[in-house]
């Protein structure tokens, strides 16, 4: 759906905006924004991300990070069947699929992590375990591939 045609319909998006307070009813919802301003809508779409849970408490949930990466253009040098996306539903998991770019991307390596600065140093560990994991998938790849791009998210 293309933006010209869901702002026609009443779409809007506050990015980054900070709730003060909120009144939630069936078909009505009030939202008090930093700004002073109040959001009246129908429907409200909280699109916080994993680690907030102001909005949406689930005493189950747990934060954990997950790391992927994202390798240099290999052309075709994988003995990949079909493109098809491999996902390892072991724990940690591990998930990878080739892109059109003919670039890997591969991700996973959960793990709980309480506090971000823990995380950050963990990137660059978890990038090089990513790498051993494509290579023992398809040692062909080994000396020609690397992480072009890397990151860890909650």
């Amino acid at each position: 759906m293309n933006r010209k045609f869901s702002f026609s319909k009443g779409v809007r998006v506050y990015p980054k905006t900070k709730i003060n307070g909120k009144i939630l009813k069936e078909n009505q919802t009030q939202l008090f924004i930093e700004t002073g301003h109040t959001v009246h809508a129908q429907t409200v779409i909280f699109a916080t991300g994993y680690e907030d849970q102001k909005e949406v408490k689930d005493k189950n949930a747990v934060i954990l990070s997950s790391y992927a990466i994202a390798t240099n253009q290999i052309a075709d040098q994988a003995q990949w069947h079909d493109n098809m996306m491999i996902w390892e539903t072991a724990r940690p998991y591990l998930y990878a699929r080739k892109t059109p770019g003919n670039r890997i991307i591969i991700g996973g390596l959960d793990k709980s992590t309480g506090y971000l600065e823990k995380r950050v140093p963990m990137i660059l560990n978890n990038r090089d375990k990513l790498i051993k994991q494509l290579i023992n998938l398809f040692p062909e790849l080994e000396n020609r591939i690397w992480a072009d791009y890397y990151w860890g998210a909650l």
